[in-house]
Order: structure tokens, then sequence, then C-alpha cells
């Protein structure tokens, strides 16, 4: 069996986080791209990919420094983890309710169907408190996105290319890719903005429709997500992810 057969057979899975906005955004169909900041920062100018080992990328001018794509490569699925929460229908059960373990709820479909059917998520019941969902009893709480076990997501993606940039190389198509709107997009989608609205969307403290170009509209979107330890004036090397998102039955 071929490296690439066995890859096509057994593709990796590994996690990535998406807020709620982006989730939905993924789930329009908007959103197809996003971008990770390197660990640690690569101090040359170009990075070329090693044809031998496609996850791992190095300097051009010297191999010996290289960095190991978190996200994979072509052809590896992602599981998305978001905001969540814990239900159950039996409110005498919540009292002792404890979370199954992860490799026996994966390998069992039966078990896998049961505990999901315990979990929501906030991309869902945006502004809502989990007890507000009408799904039965909670703790009340929503989890942080890193304590989401595998079996909990309900998405998975499928990654069609990685490459590495400098973050303000981003192109507008890639902005757009990034789920960037527009006035009239977002106008569609909500139908509560002024028919003059123009320009792109500002996700920075002051809302509105400021920018001229969908790529100073997306760094405003990357400074209101990483601004604190990535600012985009830093303008630092991302990971370059593009992704498809995969039907439930193929995930």
């Amino acid at each position: 069996m071929t490296e690439m057969l066995f890859r096509l057979q057994n593709p990796s899975c590994a996690p990535i986080t998406f807020t709620s906005h982006s989730i939905e955004r993924i789930a329009a169909g908007h959103k197809t791209q996003t971008r990770r900041t390197m660990y640690p920062q690569p101090e040359g100018e170009v990075l070329v990919q090693d044809p031998k080992s496609p996850r791992h990328w190095h300097l051009k001018n010297d191999p010996k420094q290289r960095w190991r794509c978190p996200y994979g490569e072509v052809g590896d699925r992602l599981w998305v983890r978001q905001v969540w929460a814990r239900i159950e229908p039996f409110p005498n059960v919540l009292e002792d309710f404890r979370m199954p373990v992860p490799w026996r709820v994966e390998k069992n479909p039966v078990l896998l169907h049961y505990w999901r059917q315990r979990v929501i998520f906030l991309s869902d019941f945006p502004g809502k408190k989990p007890e507000e969902c009408g799904r039965g009893a909670t703790d009340n709480v929503w989890r942080s996105p890193g304590t989401m076990p595998r079996w909990a997501a309900r998405d998975r993606l499928e990654v069609t290319e990685i490459r590495t940039e400098r973050l303000q190389e981003i192109s507008a198509d890639d902005a757009f890719a990034e789920g960037v709107e527009s006035a009239e997009a977002r106008r569609h989608r909500h139908g509560d903005f002024s028919p003059g609205a123009l320009g792109y969307v500002n996700y920075g403290p002051r809302r509105g429709y400021n920018f001229e170009t969908p790529q100073e509209s997306f760094a405003t979107l990357w400074d209101a997500l990483n601004g604190r330890q990535n600012p985009w004036a830093a303008n630092c090397w991302v990971w370059v992810i593009s992704f498809r998102r995969l039907d439930e039955c193929a995930a």
C-alpha cells in the first residue's frame, strides 16, 4: 500500500477551535479558511514546505529550522471545538452526572448517539443560558472549547490547502474566505441595516461599516480575536488553512 493510499484511507484528525460567529459562517458556507499564529515565529523571510514530509516547513536558506503544522496536511480532518454545555433530560440524574470515558464512546455507535443527545452549543442559542435552551436539565454552565471531548464535536472539516504567509499578505478573496461580510451581505442576512450602508464590517469596539476593503475589515476581526498576543500590526507568520465542511455521515 502506497503512503498516499494509506493516508486517504486513514486521515489524521486534529482539534481546532472556532468562535460561535465563525461556526455560523462555516455552516452557511461563507467561511472556508482560517489563519492561526505560528509558534515559535520564524525569523527568516521565506518558508518552504518539505516535499518529503508535507506536515513540515522550513526556512528556505536554513532547512534545520523546521515547523510542524499542528493542523496536519491536505486530506486530513479537523474536529471543531466550540463553546458547549451538557444537559440531561432527567433532572434526578444530573446530580451524579459524569462525563463518559471518551474512547469508549467513540468506538460504540449506540453510546455515541446517547451522549451526543446530551450536548448543546452556544452557536445554536446565542445570548442564552444553557437552562434557557429547552433541552432538559443542565448545570447552567457554558464550557470552554478547550474542555470539549472529541466525541461531542458536531462539525468535521477536511483540509484542502495549507500554506504559510505573513498576516498582512491576505488578499481580498482570502478575506472573504475568512468570513468577512460586506454591508450588503449582512443586510440581507439580518434585514436590519440601513439601505444606505456601505463598505465592510468593522468588528472592533466601534461597530459599523467603516472600511473600503475586506482586508481592513479582516484586520479588525483578527484583532478582536488575537489582538492581545498577536495584533495585526505585528504582521506575524501564520498558518493559512483552507477547508471544506464534511457532512455528518462522512465525518
